[in-house]
């Protein structure tokens, strides 16, 4: 099994870099250079990725349950860090992605461009910098 299936199979689970190394078999000093080599990501980001699109799913498909099912659903112990890694990753909390479904374009922007600030108006800007989206 490569580092990228255990990532994709486990992260509704708490995991740190021995469980990937043993889980494809390599030393774990170079699974997080190698994958980051790779696929421009440390592990720990991929995992996190997969757990805030696996949140977004449950969030949206759900009819109101409990964000403490969300959180544990995708190995968050804390509501409270659940929460401030959904708003971070995502840029709104998940109540407030609740009330109001923000974009699909917003969404898929930043997954796509992560690190710029997306606005209602289509515009996007890089910290300190001010653009408007040529695409």
């Amino acid at each position: 099994m490569t580092v990228h299936d255990f990532l994709a199979s486990c992260y509704q689970e708490t995991i740190n870099i021995r469980d990937v190394a043993r889980g494809a078999a390599l030393f774990p000093n170079r699974v997080t250079q190698d994958y980051r080599e790779t696929f421009g990501v440390t592990p720990y980001q991929e995992v996190r990725r997969y757990r805030m699109l696996a949140a977004r799913r449950f969030l949206l498909a759900s009819d109101g349950g409990p964000i403490t099912v969300m959180a544990l659903s995708v190995a968050y112990e804390s509501v409270s860090a659940f929460s401030v890694a959904f708003k971070d990753f995502w840029g709104v909390s998940p109540q407030a992605m609740r009330r109001a479904d923000v974009g699909s374009w917003v969404i898929l922007m930043k997954i796509f461009h992560p690190g710029q600030v997306y606005s209602r108006d289509n515009s996007y800007r890089r910290k300190g910098a001010h653009r408007r989206c040529q695409d």
